[in-house]
């Protein structure tokens, strides 16, 4: 706790200024940012922050009484997504990283009996069909999964203790130079199409701004 400061009851402030909620559901230690330095206005977004989260606590299924590998699944996710902190983004994220747990991994499969060896072949599939950065996203999930059900008892050795994460090789980035990129906006603009003014007025504000995407 040396960044952190205790401000009031479920309340820390990091050492950056912003108030946390720190607070014991379901037996773990939560702490999320209330997007607030003001201790009046955490103090107001501090109960309903305890309440969704032991909300969201008491509805996820828990893992002692789960069978199968889609059980697993399908009660993790309802943990992961009814976070409170959870942006859009995110959301979307974790959706795509489940939609491919389930499709890949036998649902009907005994948690008990799922093996190394079945893990592992799993595993050489997610790597081979996927890009490096998103098969390390699913293998960390399914790792977060197990972890799961070995603290509730469901599952007593993990199988995917020995899944290294695949390498992630430097891509080179090559970035056009202002005359280039002055050529490339021209070339939009010239095509006199029904919103090529606007396409590359936003190229250029893209590339001179340095905004990504979403920040435009």
């Amino acid at each position: 706790m040396s960044d952190w400061q205790q401000i009031g009851e479920n309340l820390v402030r990091h050492k950056g200024g912003g108030i946390y909620l720190r607070a014991k559901v379901g037996g773990k230690i939560k702490r999320i940012s209330l997007d607030t330095k003001d201790l009046r206005i955490a103090k107001l977004k501090r109960d309903e922050a305890v309440a969704n989260l032991r909300k969201a606590a008491a509805s996820a299924p828990q893992a002692g009484g789960l069978k199968t590998l889609g059980q697993a699944i399908d009660a993790y996710s309802k943990i992961v997504l009814n976070q409170v902190d959870l942006e859009e983004a995110s959301i979307r994220y974790y959706r795509e990283v489940f939609r491919i747990m389930n499709e890949t991994l036998n649902r009907q499969k005994i948690i008990r009996s799922w093996t190394r060896e079945e893990a592992a072949e799993w595993w050489r599939k997610i790597a081979k069909n996927y890009a490096a950065q998103r098969a390390n996203n699913i293998l960390g999930m399914a790792k977060r999964i197990t972890k799961y059900l070995i603290e509730a008892g469901a599952l007593i050795a993990d199988p995917t203790r020995d899944l290294k994460r695949k390498k992630i090789l430097e891509t080179q980035i090559y970035s056009p130079s202002q005359q280039e990129m002055d050529v490339i906006i021209e070339n939009i603009r010239s095509q006199k199409k029904a919103r090529s003014d606007q396409s590359a007025d936003f190229v250029a504000f893209i590339a001179y701004s340095g905004c990504r995407l979403g920040q435009a």
